[in-house]
């Protein structure tokens, strides 16, 4: 899980997302230094640039999974 936070947010507290990434197991936090309740406005492009990396390591480690049962699988050709 990827948990967002602004330091300068009055809305959510960034202390609010410090408490929901203890508490998500493997959840990694990212603390926006300049934002306040809006990163996509103040600081878009680190914000775009977190979330393609966000996305990449989610692909590739589903792509990891896919190997790892694919190997695990029986193959059903040698059984016919």
């Amino acid at each position: 899980a990827l948990v967002i936070g602004c330091k300068k947010d009055f809305f959510v507290p960034p202390e609010v997302a410090h408490r929901l990434s203890r508490k998500i197991s493997r959840a990694h936090l990212e603390i926006f230094e300049n934002s306040s309740h809006a990163p996509m406005i103040s600081e878009a492009q680190k914000l775009n640039s977190l979330l393609n990396r966000f996305f990449s390591s989610l692909e590739q480690r589903q792509t990891s999974c896919r190997q790892v049962n694919a190997q695990d699988q029986p193959n059903n050709q040698l059984n016919h």
